[in-house]
């Protein structure tokens, strides 16, 4: 099986050419108007401007940042819960369970049917992202369900923009295994090739990740390959992309999921996906189709050395094909489309059962209105999978978005309504600490949004209020239980009730003459409560969302050739009185355009923190690397 995936990777480097995830088209949109789905302004499937934070490469590049998980946990509202940095994060958006965010590369969903908890094994590394595109608010119109509380996009880089990037980066906390005596280490070592030919853009990129850990039964080892593929008409008017990832993710699970039984747990999570995107003009109509598969093996260990006392073997896959359309009309822009998809599952310990959904859309986007952009849209999603009566297989999601521009200041505002429904792990497992239910709703929550941004040439703000409502809310809640004490079992807790607010400040210095200077400060605070209607369970998993989020960074500039970026993070959690101040560093020399070196201090203070569960993460950490880049 791993010796055809690499070989359906290396093909398509060689090939076939896809495009972009939507196609660029000279047709004329205001400048207020973005797309979840790419960096430019193109005609499908936009977001309004203030519901969307995007983290470009240049940003990306400053950050003391080893994937994208680590990115994310820089952004305002994204709380990046983490049971090891390098092998598994959950990704929440003000207060969301992981699973009613998705994520998508290039517009393809990374949908985790088994348990959600994969959704983050993605093989693509930092250097093949353009930029992370982050939307706060139901997405279900778009995208339908699993949308529910928001969606990130990773762009992708130009195929073929870059001939060679190379990376080798060397880390360690400089402490030893009370077990083995080795000290703690880490290494990633990678290689990116790039080349053009005609009408073809092509990209593979091969990365192997290593890690004894940071604390006991921590390792880390991944190795992964991604190719993406790129082939455009002469006239600019056809495109079509392919993208292949592959994962090998091996990990020490101590702590993960049941906890303090599970010290000697391994896990090792395998994902293939593949993408094809495509996109032409026919007469006034841009149409863009799409097809998909991904494919998750998740092997779980509950003693390594004693494979025969408990393991899970789980095979999960999801695949489907859309078609999108639109035109420009009277009023502004038209768009439809329709999407079928199934996903699969079969397991030792969940069993063997499968859904299909069938849904569609139509917005209308309203842009002839001095000053104002108005999107209206209704998806509708058909679902096989029935819970407990037939009437909630079909689900409606509405939203509008609208944007008022004044000079250089914007209102925005956002309501949209969205649904999840239950993994097969929510559904039917069973297993140390932890119970499935069959009988779960699927959850249904309504998003609200208004904000106001201001951007000057040095100077920008951004404030805003959401609030979200979630009915049918699932979660695992603390249950007796006769061989362990106590269980969690997955269960509708009721309504869940989201409030918060968040402001965002930045200054960058337009002028850069000064041998040492300030070059940018950001400061960025999030604040959120919730109203549980879980009549006194205990919650693993709502309740443990952040309650208050503060983020500093400062660039400083020395000379031409260095750059310094610190980075503070402020974390308190949900009924937590711990606050936890977390601060890292990089300093980066641009040697020359192809030559960078860089020095990370992570966790300064090494403090002892934990973002999920009872996993603590890495204390302080340092780590050094160089990158060559040939455009």
């Amino acid at each position: 099986m791993k010796k055809l995936l690499i070989f359906t990777l290396l093909f398509s480097t060689v090939g076939l050419g896809f495009a972009q995830t939507q196609p660029v088209f000279s047709i004329d949109l205001p400048a207020n108007v973005l797309v979840i789905t790419e960096d430019k302004r193109t005609p499908q499937n936009p977001i309004v401007e203030g519901n969307i934070t995007v983290i470009t490469q240049k940003d990306i590049q400053k950050l003391p940042a080893r994937n994208v998980a680590e990115v994310l946990m820089t952004v305002a509202g994204v709380d990046v819960r983490s049971r090891n940095p390098l092998a598994q994060n959950d990704i929440s958006l003000y207060g969301a369970s992981f699973d009613q965010i998705l994520i998508l590369i290039d517009g393809i969903p990374m949908r985790d049917p088994q348990t959600g908890h994969h959704q983050m094994n993605l093989p693509v590394d930092l250097s093949q992202i353009a930029s992370i595109q982050v939307y706060k608010g139901s997405a279900a119109r778009i995208f339908g369900a699993g949308a529910l509380a928001g969606a990130i996009n990773i762009v992708t880089i130009e195929p073929g923009s870059q001939k060679v990037n190379v990376l080798s980066q060397w880390g360690s906390n400089f402490q030893k295994d009370s077990v083995s005596g080795e000290q703690y280490i880490s290494n990633i070592q990678q290689i990116g090739l790039g080349f053009k030919k005609n009408q073809w853009g092509n990209n593979v990129q091969f990365r192997r990740v290593y890690s004894n850990g940071y604390a006991y039964n921590t390792g880390v080892e991944q190795q992964s390959i991604f190719s993406n593929s790129r082939w455009r008409s002469n006239d600019g008017k056809s495109q079509i992309q392919i993208i292949n990832g592959y994962l090998n993710n091996t990990f020490g699970a101590k702590d993960f999921y049941a906890s303090p039984w599970d010290k000697e747990a391994k896990e090792q999570v395998e994902t293939y996906f593949t993408g094809i995107n495509g996109a032409t003009k026919i007469g006034n109509w841009q149409i863009v189709p799409r097809v998909y598969y991904r494919y998750n093996h998740d092997h779980y260990v509950f003693i390594q050395d004693d494979p025969s006392y408990y393991q899970n073997h789980h095979f999960s896959t999801t695949g489907g094909i859309e078609l999108h359309a639109s035109t420009a009309n009277r009023w502004g822009l038209f768009g439809t489309g329709i999407e079928n998809r199934n996903d699969w599952i079969r397991s030792n310990n969940l069993g063997k059962h499968d859904r299909q959904f069938y849904s569609g859309y139509i917005e209308q986007r309203f842009l002839k209105i001095k000053n104002i952009s108005i999107i209206v849209g209704m998806n509708v999603q058909y679902c096989t999978q029935a819970f407990q009566n037939n009437d909630n297989k079909l689900q409606f999601y509405p939203a509008i978005d609208v944007n008022y521009k004044k000079g250089n200041g914007l209102f925005y505002a956002h309501a949209g309504s969205g649904s999840r429904l239950p993994t097969y792990t929510d559904l039917y497992y069973k297993g140390q600490g932890n119970q499935g239910n069959p009988n779960l709703l699927l959850e249904n929550g309504f998003t609200a949004e208004a904000g106001y941004t201001y951007k000057s040439n040095d100077f920008g703000i951004q404030g805003n209020y959401f609030y979200r409502n979630v009915t049918n809310q699932i979660d695992y809640v603390l249950v007796p239980d006769g061989d362990f004490g106590s269980i969690y079992w997955a269960n509708n807790v009721g309504k869940c009730r989201f409030g918060g607010a968040e402001i965002l400040a930045q200054w960058s210095n337009s002028s850069k003459n000064d041998f040492f200077r300030i070059d940018q400060m950001q400061f960025k605070a999030t604040m959120l409560s919730n109203s549980f209607d879980a009549q006194g369970m205990k919650s693993k998993y709502v309740s443990e969302h952040l309650s208050s989020q503060m983020g500093y960074q400062l660039t400083l500039g020395t000379g031409e050739m260095f750059q310094h970026q610190i980075i503070v993070r402020r974390l308190q959690r949900m009924g937590q009185s711990q606050i936890a101040m977390v601060y890292d560093w990089r300093t980066q020399a641009n040697i020359n355009r192809q030559w960078k070196v860089f020095a990370d201090i992570s966790n300064i203070t090494d403090l002892h923190y934990k973002l999920s569960g009872k996993v603590y993460m890495p204390g302080r950490y340092i780590n050094v690397g160089v990158n060559f880049i040939l455009q």
